[in-house]
């Protein structure tokens, strides 16, 4: 089975009491950074499809123009198929220039995988 990861990158998520999950603050394909210190505060939605049952550990890398700006490792417990889930809030970033921000996971068993790519825009005011 081929193994996918999808993120997206927005200002927060909530949990309702219901399940469903309100993502706020969304960025498309671009994050225009308007703040001149270039701090953001990202959260991470990050969605696995293609995993087998069983316990997946990995570890979550960020890039920013290829340096490492994040770092976590972690474990999956699969029970069954389908898309399964991990947050990351209040992911603090600083953009002082122009780039392209990448996920990728690199699971223990050697597989990475990469995740879609978003264009950070540094525009100061």
């Amino acid at each position: 089975m081929t193994v996918a990861v999808d993120v997206v990158f927005c200002d927060e998520i909530r949990t309702e009491v219901t399940g469903k999950i309100i993502a706020i603050g969304v960025y498309g394909n671009e994050l225009i950074v308007h703040n001149p210190d270039g701090q953001v505060f990202l959260t991470l939605w990050v969605r696995f499809l293609g995993l087998e049952p069983g316990v997946h550990e990995n570890r979550l890398c960020l890039h920013f123009n290829d340096e490492l700006v994040l770092e976590a490792e972690g474990e999956i417990d699969v029970n069954q198929s389908g898309v399964h889930q991990v947050f990351l809030q209040g992911v603090a970033l600083k953009f002082v220039e122009d780039g392209i921000l990448k996920l990728s996971i690199a699971f223990k068993n050697g597989l990475t995988v990469q995740a879609p790519t978003l264009v950070v825009n540094y525009r100061p005011k």
